[in-house]
């Protein structure tokens, strides 16, 4: 129901183009002022003002005797008036009438004009309008809304579809047609095709990218803290937390602070069995990499492996997984191929998750591209389900895994840390523990936070000092903000395991043999793979049995195959390089020293 008789308006002086947004004080409030009629705001959305119809010249309100302004609501779209000293109960629509605003300034709502001919410019308006709730972004070129989940508390992204992003705009604007009269605008409903080629569209210029999600305070790239939740337009990250529960740390923490904190992180781990030190070294990393992980473009992913069941190793990556979220993460399947795991991470990772955790993988972790792109890149490219569009997402996530006797392979070894839990009684299911660590994290889970941060500051107001270890490619921010505090704190290097993995990998120790075996044979001599075939000694023939498998044949396309691979790659001081100068259909390669 209409509240001014007259739906007709004039386009305010001082209006220009086709949109004005709405005010941030409530326009009612700020004409009540205008006429001296404001008084004080009794709380949000209330407030006390004098009694617009009282004509008494002598006329004074006290605590007692006042009238009281409502604003709009969705309860109350309308908003309420009242007054208790002339007891004159005029209704809300007469209130309006006597300060004298219009129907958008009661609701407190921007003005469009749906001008035809300029629907890019009404479209750009509307973007804007989304872009101002402050709570609606794109990802993944899509229109998303963050949201907190009332019964549980946990912040959820949905995509908004044509219908939701309608009702929005309705609620939030009012829509103007033009009248006979130039001068004169009638408000109407918003045409449902903006609302449809907002939703369709792919590039949006006002609505920011939601990258990701963090549920604690975390770090610019300038190493400096945010400390008020909200999306950060620097980094593109919402944070969900509440200020008066969070913990921080000293505004210039110190190495003794940093050196507590270490020690009440290590006293959280102290029943778990790691297999040495640097085990227990790399679980604290992955705590660092958990409450820093938004500040991160990279992180590896973080593998527990362990000889038998019930060693402990989802129990510690639920425990990693608390510094990262305060809310229980549901574990996943490890995909068993490279289009299932495209699926899979595409779908997890459009919901901005803050950690993707792999439950009890029960074979080697795979070189799936997908898996190892998102490891390493800071976006991620995929088909929508169900649609012929592709879309990108930000892969700002901790990914945990576990499993029996389970360790990376391939590409994954240089992209993984894992730690191994050794348990020193025969059954491990019947080990008991002392204390409910992972509750304990979570009801005190600000404290904990603090601490990491409190360690990661305290590395960098001493002046970021630098250990010279072995470089990890691709990951130069993480290995500083969780590698090199540990390291500078006296722990042993937490990328031990995959700097170990690297020099033992099954796959490189096969190259490996396969170019000394070449090189023994045929010296730096490039040569053709059917030669190489043919004159293999026993050595050689061991080593392309390996490659193909166990099985003993192997042709000279798929040896190519396996060479095109590997081509480049140094063990031992020698690599393989292929030569392009001799001209011929098959492939020519020699084994050359470095």
């Amino acid at each position: 129901m209409s509240v001014i008789r007259n739906p007709i308006i004039t386009w305010p002086d001082g209006f220009e183009g086709i949109y004005h947004p709405s005010p941030i004080e409530h326009p009612v409030v700020t004409k009540l002022k205008s006429l001296n009629y404001y008084v004080k705001q009794e709380k949000d959305g209330l407030h006390i003002i004098k009694c617009p119809f009282n004509k008494d010249p002598f006329f004074e309100h006290d605590e007692h005797d006042v009238a009281f302004y409502y604003e709009n609501s969705r309860i109350n779209p309308c908003g309420w008036f009242s007054c208790r000293k002339c007891d004159c109960h005029k209704t809300p629509h007469l209130f309006y009438e006597r300060i004298g605003v219009h129907q958008h300034e009661i609701l407190n709502r921007s003005l469009i004009l749906t001008v035809p001919g300029f629907l890019e410019e009404i479209l750009d308006c509307c973007e804007q309008e989304l872009a101002r709730r402050g709570v609606i972004f794109q990802r993944g070129g899509k229109i998303v809304r963050v949201g907190v989940d009332s019964r549980t508390g946990e912040i959820k992204i949905t995509e908004l579809f044509a219908e939701e992003i309608h009702r929005i705009l309705s609620f939030s604007s009012c829509f103007l047609k033009p009248t006979s009269n130039k001068d004169k605008w009638d408000y109407c409903d918003l045409p449902p095709n903006y609302s449809n080629s907002l939703y369709k569209g792919r590039k949006y210029q006002h609505l920011y990218e939601l990258r990701g999600i963090a549920m604690q305070p975390f770090l610019r790239p300038d190493g400096s803290l945010i400390t008020k939740p909200g999306f950060d337009q620097d980094t593109g990250i919402f944070s969900h937390f509440k200020e008066h529960d969070a913990f921080f740390p000293p505004a210039e923490p110190t190495k003794k602070d940093a050196e507590y904190s270490l020690q009440r992180i290590m006293s959280l781990l102290t029943e778990f069995d790691f297999k040495s030190d640097d085990d227990e070294s790399a679980a604290i990393a992955g705590i660092l990499t958990a409450a820093i992980r938004p500040s991160l473009s990279h992180a590896p992913m973080f593998h527990c492996n362990a000889p038998q069941i019930s060693s402990g190793k989802t129990y510690l990556m639920k425990c990693i997984a608390a510094f990262a979220t305060p809310f229980s993460v549901a574990s996943s399947e490890f995909p068993r191929s490279e289009e299932e795991c495209r699926k899979q991470l595409f779908a997890l990772l459009r919901k901005a998750p803050p950690v993707i955790f792999f439950d009890n993988v029960t074979f080697d972790i795979r070189r799936y591209p997908s898996l190892c792109s998102i490891l390493t890149d800071e976006n991620f490219s995929s088909r929508i389900l169900g649609q012929s569009d592709t879309s990108v997402v930000s892969t700002n996530t901790l990914i945990l895994s576990n499993g029996n006797n389970v360790l990376p392979v391939e590409d994954m070894v240089r992209r993984t840390i894992t730690i191994t839990l050794h348990p020193t009684c025969e059954i491990a299911a019947t080990k008991h523990y002392n204390n409910n660590l992972l509750d304990e994290i979570r009801e005190n889970r600000a404290h904990f936070v603090s601490l990491a941060l409190t360690m990661i500051r305290a590395w960098i107001v001493a002046g970021k000092p630098i250990k010279k270890v072995e470089p990890i490619g691709t990951y130069g921010d993480w290995s500083n903000y969780c590698r090199q505090v540990l390291l500078w704190l006296g722990l042993p290097d937490p990328a031990k395991s995959l700097i170990n993995a690297l020099e033992t990998d099954p796959d490189r120790v096969i190259l490996g043999r396969l170019l000394h075996a070449w090189y023994d044979l045929f010296g730096n001599q490039s040569v053709m793979l059917r030669y190489v075939i043919e004159n293999a000694n026993e050595a050689m023939e061991e080593v392309l049995m390996e490659i193909n498998g166990g099985r003993s044949s192997l042709n000279r396309w798929s040896l190519g195959n396996w060479i095109s691979r590997h081509a480049g790659q140094i063990v031992d001081g020698l690599r393989f390089e292929r030569d392009d100068s001799i001209k011929l259909s098959a492939q020519a390669w020699r084994v050359t020293s470095i």
